[in-house]
């Protein structure tokens, strides 16, 4: 598989991120969101076997099941704020 392009990382911790990546293999483009780690020398960012590589033809589905986990970990954060003292 490609490398593929990097289109959003953020920083887990500072041995670790989390990399989402557009690539193309056998002339099929695929998502891949996957755990990469910095080795003990430090050199550069690896990749794990923590991750998901999907066709690309489930960007919507991946997009509605993101859009529902916010929703339900909204309103699991509003149940469990601290109610106002009267």
């Amino acid at each position: 598989m490609e490398e593929g392009i990097v289109v959003h990382s953020f920083q887990r911790n500072p041995e670790e991120e989390v990399r989402f990546c557009v690539r193309e293999y056998k002339e099929r483009r695929y998502i891949d969101v996957r755990l990469w780690f910095l080795p003990a020398n430090g050199e550069e960012f690896r990749p794990t076997k923590k991750g998901i590589t999907l066709s690309l033809e489930y960007l919507a589905e991946i997009k509605k099941g993101l859009e529902r986990v916010g929703k339900v970990a909204s309103e699991m954060a509003l149940q469990q704020a601290p109610k106002p003292v009267k």
